[in-house]
């Protein structure tokens, strides 16, 4: 019907009403096919009207909008409309601010934050205010739905974001609803994916990497011979590179302060690959524009870190030298102990990891 009407257009605009839900009406212009709710009540003896711009059509289906128009009718026979002033918060301006409480205290997590909010909560709830969301926890479920069907883990960290968002918003306005937007939804299950590489893939992985340009190659070979994350080679700079000390420093890290891993041989080389005519700014990166690279490799990333631990682990290399060689927060233990087992245990770890370098090189072929 909705198309027909839209074809049949002749210049002026037009409205339609829903006969299934009372209020929802589609007004269908030149340019916009617009949904809204529009609804008189009357409490105390007082009069008023409820009117909502509810979405798009078709990016809001009739479903939705029949689904979203029967929360705002609920709200006007429970006897509030609208909310408070106080309640008037978006979620875009509650963002916003929990995103700078998470930078003042030096969170690394904000930036991780804020691109998943703007990819999956913005452009869909931006708008809505925080006491919205918490009157319509079944529009949360479903856009977990949506999201799930291609990214189940991302889908249970956007809820788990906005979830911090309202808990945030709540501790400064006590006005807000008690129960949380995301109460309807049901976290995905997730399980550790350990994509390590077989050992008999080395060749055919080296084969391909050989085919992309020197200083991707060393990028990959690089995370594969250390075991380092992909952010951290990402922010690797010359300067953290000691030579004379063959140590390379980890800044930045996931947990922790910063670390030193020992550098061998045949990580040395894939850094000199990198290296041009001339003596590079102490303060450039390594890999410049790594973060973009998205290579068409079988392992690459975090799998390559897996990789890395599994050749130590068939090496006989003990749980601690690994961590330590990783970069792992020890929990548990304690911090002069870890002290001491890095001072007195360096020849051991550089050990370690020359094993680990040599078996990873032979492999390749």
């Amino acid at each position: 019907m909705i198309e027909g009407a839209v074809d049949s257009l002749e210049g002026e605009t037009k409205v339609y009403y829903d006969a299934i839900v009372s209020g929802l009406r589609l007004r269908i212009g030149r340019h916009r096919r617009t949904w809204f709710y529009f609804q008189e009540y009357s409490i105390k003896g007082k009069r008023g009207t409820a009117f909502r711009r509810l979405g798009f059509w078709p990016r809001m289906t009739v479903a939705d909008a029949r689904k979203e128009a029967l929360q705002h009718a609920a709200r006007v026979a429970a006897g509030r409309p609208q909310p408070g002033r106080r309640q008037a918060i978006t979620l875009e301006a509650g963002l916003a601010d929990y995103i700078a409480s998470l930078e003042t205290r030096g969170k690394k997590s904000a930036r991780f934050v804020a691109s998943l909010a703007r990819l999956h909560l913005i452009p869909e709830f931006g708008r809505f205010t925080l006491a919205e969301l918490s009157d319509t926890p079944a529009l949360l479920r479903d856009h977990h739905l949506r999201i799930s069907k291609a990214k189940p883990v991302s889908a249970n960290r956007v809820m788990s974001i906005l979830n911090a968002v309202y808990r945030h918003a709540s501790r400064l306005d006590r006005s807000l609803p008690p129960a949380s937007p995301i109460s309807a939804v049901r976290f995905n299950r997730e399980e550790p994916k350990q994509s390590a590489m077989p050992f008999d893939q080395f060749s055919a992985w080296r084969e391909r990497v050989e085919t992309l340009p020197a200083i991707r190659q060393a990028y990959h070979r690089l995370m594969l011979l250390s075991g380092i994350r992909g952010g951290e080679a990402q922010r690797l700079q010359w300067s953290d590179v000691n030579v004379r000390a063959r140590t390379i420093t980890l800044r930045q890290r996931k947990r922790g302060a910063d670390i030193e891993i020992p550098m061998s041989a045949a990580i040395a080389r894939e850094l000199k690959r990198v290296r041009r005519s001339g003596k590079p700014e102490p303060n450039a990166l390594i890999f410049p524009g790594a973060r973009k690279w998205n290579d068409a490799l079988a392992f690459k990333g975090h799998a390559l870190r897996h990789t890395f631990a599994s050749v130590a682990a068939d090496l006989n290399i003990g749980e601690l030298q690994r961590r330590l060689l990783m970069g792992h927060s020890l929990v548990g233990i304690n911090q002069s102990y870890v002290t001491r087992a890095v001072l007195e245990g360096g020849p051991g770890l550089r050990a370690a990891q020359r094993a680990v370098s040599r078996r990873i090189i032979s492999l390749l072929g």
